[in-house]
């Protein structure tokens, strides 16, 4: 318990990680919704660009990539009724 309060006083205290979280999520998003584009792939070819980045800081990138483009596959899928992704599949 006393490790996700520091975790969540480390993402109230800086404003960085919340910025970059977001701008993870869209990207996200915007891969997932195109149909055989899966969230893994999201997160291996956004991998280098976290290499310069703070640890907290791309992980939080790296974990709105994954949950962004889980979400985003299932754009496509209710709105073209294609699955793209496995996860997608209903």
């Amino acid at each position: 318990m006393e490790q996700i309060l520091l975790a969540f006083q480390s993402m109230s205290s800086n404003p960085e990680i919340l910025l970059y979280t977001l701008l993870g999520t869209i990207g996200g998003i915007s891969v997932g919704c195109i149909p055989g584009l899966t969230a893994t792939m999201a997160v291996a070819v956004f991998i280098p660009f976290t290499f310069h980045l703070e640890p907290i800081v791309g992980l939080s990138v790296i974990s709105g990539l994954y949950i962004g483009g889980v979400y985003g596959g299932c754009i496509s899928a209710v709105l073209l009724r294609i699955p793209g992704t496995p996860s997608s599949a209903f």
